[in-house]
C-alpha cells in the first residue's frame, strides 16, 4: 500500500501535495498504477548479476582470463528498462529451455 506523512497539519479541503521520491516506473507502476514518460529516468533500470557457475570444469581458467582483464568471475550490470520492457515484464531463464523434440 500507499502511506502518506504530512509536514504539517491541514484543515479540511487544504490541497496536499506529494512526491513520489526515487522511484522506478516498475515501482511506480506497482505502487501507483501509472508510469513516468520519461524512459531515461537513473530508477529506471534492472540489475542483473553474472557469475560463473561454481561446478563449471573450467571456471578456474576462465577466472584467470578475466582477471587477465581486470574482470571479476561474478559482475553486477545495470540494464536500462524502458517503459514498454516494464509492461510487458522480463524473463530470463537459465538454463536454457531445452529444444522441441524432433
Amino acid at each position: 500500500g500507499v502511506a502518506l506523512v504530512a509536514d504539517r497539519s491541514y484543515a479540511a479541503g487544504d490541497q496536499v501535495f506529494t512526491t513520489y521520491g526515487p522511484k522506478s516506473n516498475a515501482q511506480m507502476l506497482l505502487s501507483m498504477g501509472f508510469t513516468r514518460k520519461d524512459n531515461r529516468h537513473p530508477f529506471n533500470s534492472a540489475d542483473i548479476t553474472l557469475s560463473l557457475p561454481p561446478d563449471d570444469d573450467l571456471r578456474s581458467s576462465k577466472i584467470a582470463v578475466l582477471q587477465q582483464r581486470g574482470l571479476a568471475p561474478s559482475m553486477r550490470f545495470r540494464l536500462p528498462a524502458s517503459e514498454s520492457l516494464l509492461r510487458r515484464g522480463l524473463s530470463i531463464s537459465y538454463p536454457p529451455p531445452p529444444p522441441p523434440p524432433p
